[in-house]
């Protein structure tokens, strides 16, 4: 895994540790041991990270090792070194201001070697130097959707790769760092929202509802990032409940805050929600204001 920095996360720039901890454990035959962790922070530097037993473990050793620069005869130069105060690593971010989030286009900086890329090498894991910022990095939170402000004290945390279609964790190998890459899901880039629209009806209803999205501020750099108007079908809708329902999806947008207007000359009524990476519902119903999320309608 890896740790942020908490001091450049609301710049355009934030520090990196990529960290390996190794634990040598006695615990039950056939048992995983588990482990919790708890962070010190040091003013304007990384956390250090120490770790306790949870679970069946009797005891354990853990000692954190961090990649840094390094000179070595095989693979690129890259080593683990004990933990110390020095930033070792730097992001990069490809455009914008504020917080980073996750899933944002950035480049890792190492000090002393340059800018990491994905490169085919005779032996190691296949990262070359580039003098200049390469923006296909992502970094990946565990249950996080893309778009959402980075949490410096998460550690559930992954470093994707777009050009190797992968993660970059630890694994050793007989020559080089010991980095490998490993596969996973990639948490969408885009925002999907299901637009919903009920009113209260005892018989069967007709017509089409529109709904109108804008962008207010946007933090995603994938998809649709301009004003656009969706429709539900005419189909004739049967009473559930005592409501007819609409519903009607729009697909590839932007992460970040939208206004959405249900355009309906009987009763104009919009609201503004945050859409983050995967799909998020917007509901209104005829006579109330704003609109609510998830299942449930105002």
């Amino acid at each position: 895994g890896f740790e942020l920095g908490n001091a450049g996360l609301g710049t355009d720039t934030g520090s990196l540790q990529f960290s390996h901890q190794r634990c040598q454990a006695i615990r039950r035959p056939g048992v995983q041991c588990g482990l919790t962790h708890r962070s010190e922070s040091l003013p304007a530097r990384l956390p250090i990270v120490t770790y306790s037993t949870v679970g069946p473990c009797l005891t354990e050793q853990v000692s954190s090792y961090y990649l840094t620069y390094g000179s070595r005869s095989q693979g690129i130069n890259l080593v683990w070194k004990d933990y110390n105060e020095t930033p070792n690593m730097r992001i990069d971010r490809q455009s914008g201001s504020g917080p980073l989030t996750y899933g944002e286009p950035v480049a890792i900086y190492v000090q002393g070697g340059g800018y990491l890329r994905y490169g085919v090498r005779s032996s190691g894991i296949n990262l070359v130097w580039s003098s200049s910022a390469v923006y296909e990095w992502r970094i990946h939170g565990q249950d996080k959707m893309s778009g959402a402000v980075m949490n410096p004290y998460d550690y559930n945390m992954a470093l994707y790769n777009t050009r190797a279609g992968a993660h970059v964790v630890y694994g050793e190998r007989s020559y080089g760092i010991n980095l490998v890459w490993a596969g996973g899901a990639i948490p969408p880039s885009t925002a999907t929202v299901s637009l919903g629209h009920r009113l209260s009806s005892t018989v069967p209803c007709t017509g089409s509802v529109s709904f109108r999205l804008t962008p207010v501020s946007l933090n995603g750099s994938d998809g649709i990032g301009t004003a656009t108007t969706v429709q539900t079908s005419g189909e004739t809708r049967y009473p559930s409940g005592g409501y007819c329902y609409w519903t009607v999806p729009s697909y590839g947008l932007r992460t970040g805050t939208w206004r959405i207007d249900l355009l309906n000359p009987a009763w104009p009524v919009s609201c503004q929600i945050f859409l983050g990476g995967g799909t998020t519902s917007a509901n209104f119903t005829q006579g109330r204001y704003g609109c609510t999320t998830g299942l449930s309608y105002p």
